[in-house]
């Protein structure tokens, strides 16, 4: 009882250690009652295993009818609400048992109760108990099983986890200043050890006196100085190796971060496949059925949000603005999961606005959200479906439905009420974006505006309220020559048409600010009228006022979405959504620039065109450097130098080359092909080559005697590799009695007759003694089926009779087997065959 009593304390602290992993990824109460449930069911179901000795196959069953009737009030409080959800959530478990895993890292944490996500820890806590129990109340020889499912539990609770380390070490109110992580898993590095050492302390002293169950921790005094040494050393040693481990961590600095399963799975797969938003702009405005179609509705309470987010792209690779990362980028808010719970106010407040959507016809997966979201609610024929689609983007507010789209989605948006961020008050950071995409044009640009200070976020908004209103609103390449015209043209009063490339690469920047600088130096004014000169939309400007804040070190994104509200200050290119209802021709793009205290304040881009595009002055000013004119001083280059070995000149420009690379990588292929195969085929191929190997030495040795009793032996290892047990003390006709094989009874007497007699056997008697091997092989090859027959093969069964068993025995028990001294053991085939391997290749040595 004592041993049962000390064991149990050992795995409940084991136990208590890894909830404190699991917490953080539910951080909901009724985690408690499902780990309360799944331990109160595996202990019950490991006792009766234990005691009445059933087999895997009960036991598992068990296991499944007790899942079946207990993970629903167990994992889902939702589902007890009434009978049809409970059916609805008792559905839902049986399909989570096998998907929930994945939906764990794909929801952000915590993940608290939705849905059927606290069947993992249902299913791991229930199987772990199982396990453990049997352990217990089994035998004190399985001490060691136990470990198996709780390591295999803590590493499930840290890979299903959260990517953030945490911090220091709170006890007790107590902060102490070592990493929590690094305090807890060598809390469970001494509680593992603790009980493995008095585990197989406690199993070698019932393997000696025979009393499995007998208190064995009761030693005599002794032994209890023996331990006590023992345990001292061991415990030094521990403390000294975590002192010296935690000193050099923490001297080094431990991770903030970790490596989990969340971190590696990828929603954004789909994601990535998308197009960057800001790229498709303009065809919106140049395909005449998307400027008019109505992409979505939006109504709810007075004073709802100015803007609709359609989507946030905080990455640039200096070819586009991507919502996700390309290779190589931070990927410090790339980020979409699924979203449980309600999300914090990130200002405080709690006063909320409620905004109802509806997606008509947008054909994106970009669901159109709002800024300082507290929670989607989805409504209508697709609420499942969208809701289980649903991925959201924490640190930019913007979501996706993953795979289908949004298209048809009704929802209602809970959100904080906005508060207006003052431009004024934001301080520079650092910059997000790599400053080797900020072209140098847009650095001269910037110098030459010197009556602006950018040393805050409103010289920012200053900046780009400039680079509008010198620049100028064009959506295409040319005219449209249909009868309609260009329509988006035909909404803009008193519009001039100018031609405007896309894209918004860094190139495109660059034209941009080589156009505006180049018409500042024909001109001494400094009236915004007179130096309209870039032209675009706000896919281009907003990249360039982007450029703009991360040249001056601030944080910077791009958003693509639509205006709800009319105001005074709004850009006229691109008009707000009238009554809700916004098409094609109200979707525009801003930028939104980050200060030091982490809010986001926000700049239009959409530039003006009541201003023309001001002409090129013909008046040159007098060039700041002179030029002078020097004699030209051009030299004649020589001959390329010749090659001494071949005669030939380095570069052959029309020597034509044969790339052969694609057979290489053909070739390269299929040789780690064969090698991988050849590598994995290898240990069954020397099981196959020895076996032949075996029987040819047989078959053609020189004496008769010998080769009889060769077809004898090759006779009982081809039994013993089908099947048969393996020989001990029989007389051959008694092991032909105990094979069952009275056929066989002529190679017995026929092995007897060449081991006592005086006088060699015939070669008739010879080839009769092959002749029956091969008969009753053949026999017992058409009895057996294909996969037996293969697995005779390869069998090493027949290895165990040509080395000294007992030996093997002896060894491979103390090594690998936990069983009694009074059970039953065969010996090691591995270890036989590799003593016969060794014997052959000794063999083969030339003696002196």
């Amino acid at each position: 009882m004592r041993n049962k009593l000390i064991s149990t304390t050992h795995l409940l602290a084991f136990l208590a250690i890894i909830l404190v992993f699991v917490w953080p990824i539910y951080r909901d109460a009724y985690l408690l009652i499902t780990i309360g449930t799944a331990l109160a069911l595996g202990t019950l179901i490991g006792y009766l295993q234990a005691k009445r000795n059933w087999s895997v196959l009960n036991t598992v069953l068990l296991v499944l009818v007790s899942y079946l009737i207990f993970a629903v009030p167990a994992t889902n409080p939702m589902a007890l609400s009434s009978p049809n959800a409970f059916l609805s959530g008792w559905l839902e478990s049986i399909s989570a048992s096998v998907f929930s895993w994945k939906q764990l890292v794909t929801i952000e944490l915590p993940v608290g109760t939705y849905h059927s996500l606290l069947i993992p820890m249902f299913i791991a806590f229930l199987i772990t108990a199982v396990t453990v129990a049997w352990v217990i109340f089994g035998p004190v020889r399985r001490y060691w099983i136990a470990m198996i499912p709780l390591i295999s539990l803590a590493i499930f609770a840290i890979s299903f986890g959260d990517t953030t380390v945490p911090g220091d070490l709170n006890l007790f109110g107590l902060l102490l200043p070592i990493s929590t992580a690094l305090a807890l898993g060598f809390a469970l590095l001494v509680i593992a050890i603790s009980y493995l050492t008095l585990g197989a302390a406690a199993s070698r002293r019932a393997k000696l006196i025979g009393a499995a169950d007998r208190n064995v921790f009761k030693v005599g005094q002794a032994g209890r100085i023996r331990q006590l040494r023992k345990f001292s050393a061991a415990a030094l040693v521990i403390v000294l190796t975590g002192g010296l481990t935690s000193a050099f961590m923490l001297s080094d600095g431990v991770a903030v971060t970790r490596g989990v399963i969340r971190g590696a799975v990828d929603p954004e797969v789909e994601i990535r496949k998308q197009i960057s938003p800001l790229s498709t702009y303009r065809t919106y405005f140049t395909n005449p059925e998307l400027l008019d179609r109505e992409l979505i509705l939006v109504t709810g309470s007075e004073g709802g949000p100015d803007r609709i987010r359609l989507a946030v792209m905080p990455y640039y690779d200096g070819t586009a603005f991507t919502v996700t990362p390309t290779l190589g980028q931070p990927e410090n808010s790339a980020m979409f999961a699924r979203v449980p719970s309600d999300l914090a106010s990130p200002k405080g407040t709690t006063e909320t606005v409620v905004t109802n959507v509806k997606v008509r016809e947008l054909d994106s997966i970009w669901l159109p959200l709002v800024q300082n979201l507290k929670r989607v609610n989805f409504a209508g024929a697709t609420q499942s479906e969208n809701t289980d689609a649903f991925f959201l983007n924490r640190a930019t507010s913007s979501g996706a439905v993953i795979p289908n789209g949004a298209s048809g989605a009704e929802y209602q948006i809970i959100s904080y009420r906005e508060q207006e961020t003052d431009l004024a008050g934001l301080e520079a950071s650092s910059a997000t974006i790599d400053p080797s995409f900020i072209p140098e044009s847009l650095t001269e640009w910037l110098k030459a505006q010197e009556d602006i200070d950018v040393s805050t976020a409103d010289g920012i908004q200053k900046l780009a309220k400039r680079l509008r209103d010198r620049g100028y609103l064009s959506h295409a390449l040319e005219r449209s020559q249909s009868d309609n015209g260009n329509l988006w043209m035909a909404r803009l009063a008193d519009y001039s048409f100018e031609s405007s490339l896309g894209g918004h690469n860094v190139g495109r920047v660059d034209k941009m600010f080589t156009a505006l600088n180049e018409r500042a130096s024909t001109t001494k004014t400094t009236t915004d009228r007179f130096l309209v000169a870039a032209i675009g939309d706000d896919e281009q400007f907003a990249a360039a006022i982007a450029l703009i804040a991360a040249a001056n070190n601030y944080p910077s994104r791009v958003v693509i979405g639509f205006r709800t509200n009319e105001s005074a200050d709004q850009p006229k290119g691109v008009p707000a959504c009238e009554a809700g209802s916004c098409k094609g021709e109200n979707l525009t793009a801003w930028v939104e620039v980050q200060g030091q205290n982490g809010e986001w304040g926000v700049i239009d881009a959409t530039p003006q065109f009541e201003n023309k595009v001001s002409p090129k002055s013909t008046k040159r000013q007098d060039p700041k450097n002179p030029t002078s004119v020097v004699e030209d001083a051009s030299t004649i280059l020589p001959p390329e130098k010749a090659n001494p070995a071949t005669g030939e000149t380095d570069v052959r420009e029309n020597e034509e080359v044969i790339d052969l690379s694609w057979l290489i990588n053909i070739l390269s292929r299929i040789l780690g092909v064969a090698v991988t195969t050849g590598l994995l085929a290898s240990p069954f191929a020397l099981i196959l080559f020895t076996k032949k190997k075996r029987r040819r030495e047989r078959e053609e040795s020189e004496s008769p005697t010998d080769n009889v009793q060769g077809a004898w032996e090759e006779f009982v290892d081809q039994m013993v590799d089908f099947g048969q047990p393996l020989p001990k003390s029989q007389t051959r006709l008694e092991l032909v009695r105990d094979f069952g094989l009275p056929s066989a009874v002529r190679l017995a007497e026929l092995a007897d007759q060449a081991a006592f007699s005086y006088e060699d056997p015939s070669p008739e008697e010879v080839e009769e003694a092959w002749q029956l091997v091969n008969a009753e092989v053949a026999s017992q090859k058409q009895r057996m089926k294909l996969l037996k027959r293969a697995i005779s093969k390869l069998s090493l069964r027949s290895f165990l009779r040509h080395v000294d068993t007992n030996e093997q025995l002896d060894k491979f028990r103390g090594a690998l087997n936990f069983k009694q001294a009074t059970a039953r053991y065969e010996g090691s085939p591995l270890a036989a065959f590799m003593k016969f391997i060794w014997r052959q290749l000794v063999s083969l040595v030339p003696k002196k």
